[in-house]
């Protein structure tokens, strides 16, 4: 998996993602970028959502920087997640717009437990 850069999660928000549009437009030969935040918790227990139950939707946290995370198609990972446990999440940030309110939250492509991944 190719990992753009490390990211302090608190940093993760509204300038990051102008930063981010000056890069775009996105498409095949110029990909959305790719952060890692480490040392992240779980700030509730992970839930299954979608008409099938295959997408995981987590509330990581660092301090008192809370987002929410959206892995599609990986339900079937909720069990490694533990309460209290270092979660190292790989993925995009993203705007989302539900209902009329935008937020931001973290498109999951991976993310490990336990021990810091080395790079």
């Amino acid at each position: 998996m190719w990992i753009d850069r490390e990211v302090s999660f608190d940093r993760i928000g509204p300038d990051l993602m102008r930063e981010i549009a000056r890069l775009a437009p996105f498409g095949e030969r110029n990909e959305k970028p790719v952060f890692l935040a480490s040392d992240l918790r779980l700030a509730e227990p992970p839930r299954t959502v979608g008409s099938d139950g295959s997408h995981l939707v987590l509330q990581l946290r660092r301090g008192a920087h809370v987002m929410k995370a959206v892995f599609f198609g990986a339900a079937s990972r909720a069990a490694e997640l533990r309460m209290g446990e270092p979660v190292h999440a790989v993925g995009t940030p993203r705007w989302n717009v539900f209902r009329g309110e935008r937020k931001l939250e973290l498109e999951l492509q991976d993310f490990r437990t336990g021990a810091r991944p080395a790079l």
